[in-house]
């Protein structure tokens, strides 16, 4: 039995490799290139990960059940309230702007103008969840080659901490064919192998990235 007691999210532009291994030879997770940056922290019930499914039923005169159902379509998604608001990064995510031009001035000021119609980009996202401890610790990872906001998200000012509400669209990358990777491993992961069933495979894992 696994809980999700801590994650991590990290996103990186459309165009930065993504990794083909997280763990090394003992388990432990890998560092990741420079270009990622970590979304922070969010509210503690985490993120919820949505999954719309449309079908299409052959029925027959006569039969209870349908004779044939084909899924044409599914739209998957990710849901979380973020709640540090004022990273660089975070705030081209979320508001759809260029900032690479804006500096910091001396007296500590930063300026920056929304335009009103604004294009929200694409990302690569990588979510990690980890479980137990150091020497049985459990991660497990799902990496998106493709993820964008798809709308602009609410914003609230009061006594309460301020907060922003996120949902990811993922979207399949056509140039690696697929939309979500996932991985599991870690030290108990290693430990406990046998009791997953997948069979061990020979050599050692070679740290690496893809497209």
């Amino acid at each position: 039995i696994r809980k999700a007691l801590e994650t991590i999210c990290v996103i990186g532009p459309a165009d930065i490799a993504l990794p083909e291994h997280l763990f090394g030879d003992n388990g432990q997770l890998l560092e990741l290139p420079e270009g990622w940056w970590g979304l922070g922290v969010v509210k503690k019930d985490g993120y919820e990960f949505g999954t719309e499914t449309d079908s299409s039923d052959v029925e027959g005169h006569g039969y209870n059940d349908s004779l044939r159902t084909d899924i044409i379509k599914i739209t998957r998604s990710i849901s979380v309230t973020a709640l540090e608001k004022f990273k660089k990064q975070f705030i081209e995510l979320t508001e759809g702007v260029n900032l690479s031009n804006v500096k910091q001035a001396a007296n500590g000021e930063i300026n920056y103008k929304t335009p009103s119609i604004v294009k929200m980009g694409e990302y690569r996202m990588i979510l990690l969840a980890r479980d137990g401890r150091p020497e049985e610790e459990w991660i497990w990872a799902k990496v998106y080659p493709k993820v964008q906001l798809t709308e602009f998200p609410a914003d609230a000012w009061g006594n309460d901490a301020l907060e922003t509400p996120l949902k990811f669209k993922i979207l399949t990358d056509t140039k690696v064919g697929w939309t979500v990777d996932t991985f599991i491993g870690g030290t108990g992961a290693k430990k406990h192998g046998k009791l997953l069933d997948f069979g061990q495979a020979t050599g050692t894992s070679t740290p690496g990235s893809g497209s």
